[in-house]
């Protein structure tokens, strides 16, 4: 009997360990404020700053877990080994996927105060918790504060690595990529060739490092790392949220004009309770800050300190309500954002949620000979044609070319064309689905080196989804909108001030006439079967002074004509 109670307990406590020493919980910091850290160093905070610590962990169990109810990972620190242990900024996981293996791995992007720290140090440590409730705890990893000055709180990184902290849902300002060769951003996790893209909306909700990927030839050349750091706020409330803080919206104004109010949402947020019978709860946020940055065009890579410092998000003193109002005049162009700041947590970057980004940008009203051809409908068995810029008057600067959607108003907003920067662009046809006609109207903006902007006249693309005759497939409109040589449509006074004339109407029936500002708003619009005379007046008195487009479309073809109102 004894002998057989030997066994058992002999076999259970081998079992017991199996099940201990098959599961572990590791955690491996990478990089502190953009300085590599090998295994052997501490964290090193300097007093009363904040440390930007990269880190991946790793969690083993003997078994893979349901994914239907997923453990969760959080990093933790400690002020000393008899203080309670708190959530690191950033450290919140959530829910850990194991997709079938028995291993799972989760990077973090985190920022350490030191006032969070006895002088002596503390630590960090990794802890995943299944969804039953049972705790797995790295080693821990120390953090000592410096009393020294200067110091990275990492040695032997390399001293061109790079690292932005951008607020959560931001646009990262992402050093430009070299001009020779084929260039891309790729993941630094050890596999360079795994593409990095912001994606359609440009911004970013947690943190990761890249690289710069060029390939020259046959040879693969990899830039130092960037880091982008993300404060995950408002991890107190739920793992999953969702948002609203939008701002309105882009103003082009006449260069020395005095910007308008920029008009904010009220910003909430909305989470769940959890679980399948959950329910959502929406809170409203108030505590505001607004930034702003000088919109210089992004800079090369041994720039991008000096560009931070210069031209980085900064932000505006008593700037807190839901709106705001832009001091002094536009002399250069000026970007905007507002964060919703979540004061629990107490970091320097804030912890926050942005808005958008709008632009107060300068309109110069000089005639640098700007102009763009041509309108053109697009049947399925049509090809695009390219719209062709003229050559500019202007020294120095660059193109940007926009487009907006008037199938159904012609009130929409112009939208930067991503990567549309050359002095023509071939418009890419877009899904057609199940509409039968989609019309974009297209423009270039040239940009002088001091951000002033200098928008073209605009040009209709039609794109119908059926097929049509190919002939004039290239050109059906005409940049003149002319009927024969004499009788060009033209407006005057230009400059004007109380009403602007129209000449060479006449011949035409069922015309549709709109006056835009350079946001793309309609401001005037009238349509008229039949002119009594060559001349016709428009009454602008009540148009603020500013550049402005009138905009005269039949069923044919439509033309674009820029004025002043003083």
């Amino acid at each position: 009997m004894k002998k057989f109670f030997k066994q058992a307990l002999l076999l259970l406590l081998m079992i017991i360990s199996s099940d201990i020493f098959s599961q572990s919980v590791t955690i491996n910091v990478t990089n502190v404020n953009g300085s590599a850290i090998n295994s052997s160093q501490p964290i090193t905070l300097n007093t009363s700053s904040i440390g930007y610590v990269s880190l991946e962990t790793q969690v083993t169990l003997p078994n893979s877990p349901s994914d239907s109810y997923p453990g969760t990972i959080k990093i933790y620190y400690q002020r000393n080994s008899t203080y309670p242990s708190n959530v690191a900024n950033g450290g919140d996981g959530g829910g850990l996927l194991f997709l079938g293996s028995t291993t799972a791995y989760r990077y973090f992007n985190i920022t350490l105060n030191s006032s969070q720290f006895d002088p002596t140090g503390g630590y960090i440590y990794a802890e995943y918790q299944t969804y039953s409730g049972v705790r797995y705890k790295s080693s821990n990893r120390s953090v000592v504060v410096s009393t020294s000055t200067g110091g990275t709180g990492g040695t032997g990184g390399n001293s061109c690595s790079l690292y932005e902290h951008v607020p959560y849902g931001g646009v990262p300002l992402l050093p430009i990529l070299p001009i020779n060769g084929i260039t891309s951003w790729v993941y630094s996790t050890g596999n360079y060739d795994i593409p990095f893209n912001l994606g359609r909306s440009n911004s970013v909700t947690e943190g990761t490092f890249i690289r710069q990927r060029q390939v020259l030839g046959s040879t693969i050349h990899y830039s130092c790392e960037f880091a982008i750091y993300v404060s995950r706020p408002f991890s107190n409330l739920a793992n999953r949220f969702t948002y609203e803080n939008n701002i309105t919206e882009d103003q082009y104004i006449t260069q020395g004009s005095a910007p308008q109010t920029i008009i904010g949402n009220q910003a909430q947020l909305s989470y769940s309770t959890g679980g399948r019978n959950g329910t959502t709860i929406t809170t409203p946020l108030n505590t505001y800050q607004w930034q702003m940055r000088i919109a210089k065009p992004l800079p090369f890579w041994n720039d991008y300190r000096n560009y931070i410092i210069t031209y980085g998000w900064k932000d505006i003193p008593n700037a807190n309500q839901q709106n705001y109002t832009p001091t002094g005049t536009a002399t250069q162009a000026i970007e905007y954002r507002r964060l919703v700041i979540d004061t629990s947590i107490n970091t320097n970057p804030k912890s926050a949620i942005t808005s958008n980004i709008v632009g107060v940008y300068p309109i110069n009203n000089s005639n640098i000979n700007n102009t763009i051809c041509c309108d053109q409908d697009i049947h399925s068995n049509q090809n695009v044609s390219q719209i062709i810029g003229s050559n500019t008057s202007l020294s120095t600067g660059s193109y940007q070319w926009q487009f907006r959607n008037t199938t159904y108003t012609n009130n929409s907003v112009w939208q930067n064309i991503p990567n549309a920067t050359n002095k023509d662009y071939l418009p890419i046809r877009p899904n057609m689905g199940r509409s039968t006609l989609i019309k974009h109207e297209y423009r270039r903006v040239v940009i002088s080196d001091d951000l002033i902007w200098y928008p073209s006249n605009a040009i209709s693309k039609s794109f119908f989804n059926f097929t049509g005759r190919i002939a004039n497939n290239s050109n059906t409109g005409k940049e003149n909108f002319v009927e024969n040589d004499n009788k060009e449509i033209s407006i005057y006074p230009n400059p004007a001030t109380s009403s602007l004339h129209i000449s060479n109407l006449k011949d035409y029936k069922n015309v549709t006439l709109y006056i835009n500002d350079l946001t793309g708003r309609a401001l005037y619009a009238e349509t008229k079967t039949s002119f009594d005379s060559n001349d016709f007046p428009i009454d602008i008195s009540n148009l603020p002074k500013g550049v402005y487009f009138l905009n005269i479309e039949t069923n044919a073809k439509k033309t674009s004509r820029k004025f002043i109102k003083e």
